[in-house]
């Protein structure tokens, strides 16, 4: 399948661990895809860039062969390494002028609003 197309994602699914527990992120991720998910969003607060960085890259390569996107929670700079399709930045994260900045114009930046004028300052 290859690289994703422009559509808007239909089933975005995130790899939260805490959440629940019965699979790892990659194995949440494989059967997300394999159940027809065209996004996969990497969240995990907890682990250390380094294991999050090897979780990430076996996430991009497998959204890469179904056609999917990737994007991880909150670490702009490990998105960037990881080669992942976007970012996703909470109100505590970075802004997202700077994931937009490191990212490029053409990967996926999301941000958490809980009012409308901090959606608009997003």
């Amino acid at each position: 399948m290859g690289e994703p197309n422009d559509r808007i994602p239909r089933l975005h699914v995130i790899t939260d661990t805490v959440i629940q527990s019965r699979f790892d992120a990659v194995e949440l991720a494989r059967r997300a895809l394999a159940g027809g998910a065209d996004a996969i969003q990497v969240r995990d607060k907890h682990a250390d860039d380094d294991a999050l960085l090897e979780t990430v890259r076996a996430i991009v390569r497998l959204c890469r062969a179904a056609g999917a996107r990737c994007i991880v929670n909150d670490r702009v700079e490990l998105a960037a390494r990881a080669g992942a399709h976007g970012v996703h930045v909470g109100a505590s994260d970075a802004p997202v002028s700077h994931a937009r900045a490191i990212l490029g114009r053409g990967a996926i930046v999301g941000a958490s609003a809980s009012t409308a004028d901090a959606a608009r300052a997003a």
